[in-house]
């Protein structure tokens, strides 16, 4: 009597996932190679939301680093985890400086990632100085709509977003005008 099985060959199905394994490695490979990162866009801040930020006692300006206070932009080791640090820098753009009114993502800039708007509101670089890997640059970008794909690790180490939004699996995100 011959006896069937349910199971699959593994001998006919191992040259096809060789085959797929090397398709994706040479798709990644190519989306790596073709991407072009995007330049900041020197977006003036206005005059009227400086005048804005101010300090606790609400007496005095705060002071400003590339117009990001120095109290949200330092990286201040001993009582702030580098997680902790892109969460303040997130927060303070998308709550304090822009009320919920717009999309806000912060990304470490060193990661690969695809990132578009035609609709980009503010967008700055904010320099994170780590002990042990030196300078780490994380891009602010305050938008209207958009599409990011995130190729790169996608820790709270490395990102944060805010906004109206539609997560599609781990790293691509497409963002809609908010509805504030």
């Amino acid at each position: 009597m011959r006896r069937t099985s349910s199971h699959l060959d593994v001998q006919s199905i191992l040259p096809i996932t060789i085959i797929l394994s090397l398709a994706i490695a040479i798709i990644v490979t190519f989306i790596r190679k073709t991407i072009k990162r995007r330049q900041p866009v020197q977006v003036p801040t206005p005059i009227s939301a400086l005048e804005k930020i101010v300090s606790a006692d609400n007496s005095q300006p705060l002071p400003l680093t590339k117009g990001v206070p120095s109290e949200i932009a330092a990286s201040d080791h001993a009582t702030v985890s580098r997680t902790r640090w892109v969460e303040r820098l997130h927060d303070y753009f998308a709550y304090f400086r822009y009320k919920s009114n717009y999309n806000v993502l912060v990304i470490n800039d060193q990661l690969e990632y695809l990132f578009s708007s035609d609709s980009v509101v503010e967008e700055t670089v904010v320099e994170y100085i780590d002990v042990k890997r030196g300078r780490i640059p994380y891009r602010v970008i305050v938008f209207k709509e958009g599409n990011l794909i995130n190729l790169g690790d996608g820790g709270y180490i490395n990102w944060q977003f805010s906004g109206s939004h539609n997560r599609v699996g781990h790293s691509t995100v497409h963002f809609t005008t908010s509805g504030a």
